[in-house]
């Protein structure tokens, strides 16, 4: 009778395992967010936020608030998979219209708007991804260099 029911109950764990769903506790992607600030606290709003997977083909992106903040994905499971990823920090391609915008994208390095230089790297776990990301400026009438000695600073 023992063999019967554990027979039985193999089979029943195997069929249920075969056309398994993801679960919200096992997603394929998840939510990235944070928030993207100069190192003196100051947001950048407005901004593209771009994270591209080292291994692989995934790539999304989204666009800063008034108060710097991003997401990507949401509760239905769009977002980035596990993984290493560069992250890239870009103003438009066309000017805004609104002046506070433009200024502050004017403080805006240029190395942050190039995955190869902007020094922004970001691994993905399957816990909470909230990455605040701190920019250094860009000097008042200096070129934007396409490196530098200091650092800017993700936070976890």
């Amino acid at each position: 009778m023992r063999i019967v029911c554990f027979t039985f109950l193999t089979v029943v764990l195997i069929a249920c395992g075969c056309d398994r769903q993801l679960s919200p506790t096992d997603p394929e992607a998840y939510t990235v967010e944070g928030r993207v600030t100069f190192d003196d606290g100051t947001p950048i709003p407005g901004v593209l936020v771009s994270f591209d997977k080292l291994e692989g083909t995934a790539n999304k992106w989204a666009w800063t608030d008034d108060d710097g903040r991003y997401r990507i994905g949401n509760d239905e499971g769009e977002g980035l998979p596990l993984g290493e990823y560069r992250v890239v920090v870009a103003p438009p391609l066309e000017k805004p219209d609104n002046a506070s915008y433009r200024a502050i994208h004017e403080q805006l390095d240029s190395r942050y708007a190039n995955k190869k230089t902007s020094g922004l790297h970001m691994t993905i776990q399957p816990l909470p991804n909230h990455f605040d990301i701190e920019l250094r400026r860009r000097e008042v009438g200096a070129p934007s260099p396409a490196g530098s000695n200091r650092p800017s600073r993700l936070v976890r």
